[in-house]
This record gives C-alpha cells, structure tokens and sequence, in this order.
C-alpha cells in the first residue's frame, strides 16, 4: 500500500494549469485482490484520497482475484484498458514488453531498497517495514 501513497503523491506534485484544477483528472488503478481485508483497505486509501483533493480522481478495479493476476493485466493491456496504476509483481515481463518507464531517480531516492530490473528501478516497493505485534488469546 506504500506504493498507493506513493505514486498518489507524485501525482499531486505534477503541476498543471489552473483550467486543469477545475476538472479531475481521472487515474485507474489495480490491484490484486485475493482477500477481503486487503480489498477494503485499497478501497479505503481510494476513497480518503477522493475526498482530500479535487484534482484527481482514482477509479479503482478491484475485481481482479489474486491467482490469474497477470493475466489478468495481459487481458487488460490487448483490450486498451491497462490501468494507469498497478501492482506490478512480475516487472521483467512488463520491462520485456517496454511497458514500464524508468522510475525518476529523485523519487527512487524516497525508498530505502528499491529494487532494480537490468540495473533500472522501475517501480516503488509495494511493502513497508511491518508493525510489530504480539497478539494472544485470552481464554
């Protein structure tokens, strides 16, 4: 979800026309979704993200399972409707197919280790240091 927030900000600090910030831009975004909680949490970063700004808006495709996801975004891609914001997890194969452009360095500096495909960083890691927890039963 790092990277929601991430590529959002960057977003924000585009610049643009004052005829522009009277329209929202509209922004598709997917990820997988194979669980209920992660579902809901993308859900919630869309939805405070809509309603904190007026410039753009995210319309989100949550409906793609885990288990068929690239192949999901390859059906995607044929059909003109590839999203302007994935969860990209098999970055060589959209590197391969010249689908991805390089990460501008000024904000790869934003992230501790990000990951680099043939010597170029093409996108932002997707998780973050964990919380720690220590969770039991009371019973």
């Amino acid at each position: 979800m790092l990277v929601v927030l991430v590529c959002l900000g960057s977003f924000v600090w585009a610049g643009g026309s004052s005829e522009q910030a009277t329209q929202r831009t509209k922004i598709s975004i997917t990820f997988a979704t194979g669980d209920t909680t992660t579902k809901e949490a993308i859900q919630d970063i869309v939805e405070a993200f809509n309603a904190s700004q007026s410039k753009y808006q995210l319309q989100p495709n949550l409906s793609i399972s885990t288990g068929a996801y690239l192949d999901s975004l390859k059906t995607l891609n044929v059909s003109g409707q590839m999203p302007d914001i994935f969860e990209c997890r098999d970055v060589p194969v959209f590197v391969r197919a010249d689908m991805l452009e390089p990460l501008d360095p000024e904000l790869a500096k934003l992230f501790e280790s990000p990951m680099p495909v043939y010597g170029t960083v093409y996108t932002a890691p997707i998780a973050a240091q964990p919380l720690h927890v220590i969770l039991y039963n009371e019973l």
